[in-house]
């Protein structure tokens, strides 16, 4: 197994622990970083009470981004024509602009 690959796995599990015994220090502070590198980003303190509304506001934040070509888009051949047929996920390369 690659090490990128244990590290990733090793940082999730341990931000799944960090979310379930402190999670509204997790979603204040994905808010409060989020409005830091987006000072346009104009969302209310209630986000980091609400996973869902949370989850909206990346989401619209990662739909927008992939407007502006800033996420990693699909290979030519075979993940094209994947991404095609099962759908893509998109994943930022940077933060989108205002």
């Amino acid at each position: 197994m690659p090490i990128e690959k244990i590290t990733a796995d090793v940082q999730a599990d341990n931000f799944a622990k960090l979310k379930a015994l402190f999670p509204e220090l997790v979603t204040e502070g994905i808010l409060r970083s989020l409005r830091r590198k987006l000072p346009w980003l104009e969302a209310p303190d209630s986000y980091a009470d609400n996973t869902d509304a949370l989850d909206s506001l990346i989401a619209s934040l990662t739909a927008r981004a992939a407007a502006q070509g800033f996420t990693h888009r699909p290979g030519a051949g075979a993940q094209a024509d994947l991404a095609r047929h099962e759908g893509w996920i998109h994943l930022p390369t940077s933060f989108p602009s205002s």
